[in-house]
């Protein structure tokens, strides 16, 4: 999966979540299935509750935390792309 760096990211309505001690639950409305995001994953949940371009986001864990560039690309490129395959967030392309 390739993410530019203008497309958007942004949660899904196909979820909802609670928080529990320092994570954020989250479930699939769809499936049922419950996630469990902390740390980063919960960073990176919050980041996208509103939409916001996968470049901007990357800025933003690269100042969060010190993690050279093209991993920190490819990592959440990765997280993303399970979080959409679960239809947790949605990917847009720019055209």
């Amino acid at each position: 999966m390739h993410i530019a760096m203008d497309a958007l990211i942004s949660r899904s309505d196909e979820s909802t979540e609670t928080e529990l001690d320092d994570e954020i639950i989250v479930m699939a409305i769809e499936t049922g299935k419950l996630y469990g995001m902390g740390d980063v994953a919960k960073d990176i949940w919050l980041a996208v509750e509103m939409p916001v371009k996968f470049g901007d986001l990357v800025d933003r864990l690269q100042q969060d935390y010190d993690v050279e560039r093209q991993v920190c690309i490819d990592d959440l490129t990765t997280f993303l792309g399970h979080l959409e395959k679960s239809k947790l967030v949605r990917v847009t392309h720019c055209p």
